[in-house]
């Protein structure tokens, strides 16, 4: 039964509802191990909109689908009745664990990328990538476009108000040039930051704020601030964002599609894409709220994540979702920002996303990969593509490649599929 999703939907509308019984909170358990979490997130979805408590009139008042915390409490009481009976051989097992610990740092600190797909050089397991590496581009305007050179250090230009200097390689630095009247007209209201594929860069702002940008990605800045307290940003693609205040009152909030992100003093990474917005807090504290304010979320304890999820209704209208979670893994989610990427059981999903925005690939649809299919590998940030096509067809799908990018559709299928939507690309009204 667990396997219909009809069923499951009834189970989540009766917990919702708080008239579900003991034997079918079981079962919902058993949905959590068993279902992706981009699958569970669509199904709690349709139960609320059907409920009727997701309209834009109305709050979420706090509820969380959190049935993790049910089955870690559960799993605590199991392990706690497994305790005497695995007691006698705890010390052969810590052995063991230790020993494999122990040959697996060799291998990855002592011989780095000996297996890792593709060459990371002389960079260790846990190392970053190289700033001397890093590259961007900056943009204002119609069409004024600037190559940063990392190599170099010094005056990269003068933007209306905003001073724009590399302070060391890799790391640009932006202030406010005093006594300069801001410009703000509608076509040179901002300037951007873009990173091309296989290339990162860090963004210094005014208030302490850091922000690393991942390949494929932007930062907008507005020429006019909403306030000398604020510092306002606009994110696509991912970033890790350090926010350290140090005493001051200055309020940085970081915009995306569907959402926004408030803090004074937080460190948080975030992905940023159409209709989907996800923030997990490495440090500090934040605040997300949906589009217009409608839901929020505080995060205040490391590994808190939430997940903004817009949705088509049929009315031709889009509603928000926020889902949150407690204890995330935060290096998993900093992943990206190591020279060698260690995978382990990760959706191949996300393994795609991930490599498409690096390796500057376009995904026709994700759609067409069974969520179930998971993916453990090493990737070292030199691998190719084809290297990174090898990985993905080894974790057990057909992968087809067309011009620039690649699908996992079956061509002969195609006709007789629906049309799928990517994770890249907006979906049209």
């Amino acid at each position: 039964m667990i396997h219909q999703s009809g069923y499951v939907k009834e189970l989540i509308k009766k917990y919702i509802e708080g008239a579900i019984t003991g034997g079918e909170l079981e079962r919902l358990k058993a949905c959590w191990k068993i279902y992706e979490e981009d699958e569970l997130l669509d199904m709690t979805a349709e139960v609320l909109y059907a409920m009727g408590k997701q309209e834009p009139v109305s709050a979420l008042k706090g509820w969380e689908p959190d049935f993790a915390k049910i089955i870690s409490d559960a799993q605590r009481i199991r392990r706690n009745k497994k305790i005497l009976l695995y007691g006698k051989v705890a010390g052969t097992v810590c052995l063991l664990l230790l020993l494999v610990i122990t040959v697996n740092h060799f291998i990855l600190e002592k011989w780095p990328g000996s297996n890792a797909t593709g060459s990371c050089g002389d960079i260790s397991s846990p190392g970053e990538i190289p700033r001397s590496e890093f590259a961007c581009t900056v943009r204002w305007g119609d069409t004024a476009v600037l190559a940063v050179d990392s190599s170099t250090t010094g005056l990269v230009t003068r933007i209306n108000n905003f001073d724009i200097r590399q302070e060391v390689t890799g790391v640009l630095a932006v202030t406010i040039l005093p006594g300069i009247m801001p410009v703000d007209t509608a076509r040179d209201r901002f300037v951007e930051m873009i990173t091309p594929a296989r290339r990162q860069y860090i963004i210094k702002l005014p208030g302490n704020v850091s922000i690393h940008l991942d390949a494929g990605s932007s930062l907008k800045l507005l020429f006019i601030s909403p306030g000398r307290d604020t510092c306002y940003v606009q994110i696509s693609g991912e970033a890790y964002i350090e926010a350290q205040g140090k005493g001051s009152h200055e309020k940085l909030i970081v915009e995306t599609s569907n959402s926004q992100l408030q803090t004074v003093g937080g460190n948080f990474a975030i992905l940023a894409l159409p209709g989907y917005t996800k923030a997990t807090l490495i440090s500090g504290g934040a605040a997300i709220l949906s589009r217009q304010g409608i839901h929020s979320k505080e995060l205040d304890c490391p590994g808190d994540q939430t997940i903004v999820k817009s949705y088509d209704k049929t009315n031709d209208t889009t509603v928000d979702s926020i889902f949150f979670k407690h204890n995330n893994d935060v290096g998993e989610a900093l992943i990206w920002t190591k020279a060698t990427r260690n995978y382990q059981n990760v959706s191949l999903r996300q393994f795609v996303v991930d490599m498409s925005r690096w390796c500057g690939f376009e995904v026709e649809s994700l759609n067409c990969i069974p969520e179930q299919l998971r993916i453990n590998t090493t990737i070292c940030y030199r691998a190719s593509r084809q290297q990174v096509y090898s990985e993905i067809r080894r974790a057990g799908i057909m992968v087809y490649e067309k011009g620039g990018g690649i699908s996992f559709c079956d061509p002969a299928k195609k006709n007789s599929s629906p049309p799928a939507q990517t994770a890249f690309i907006k979906r049209g009204k």
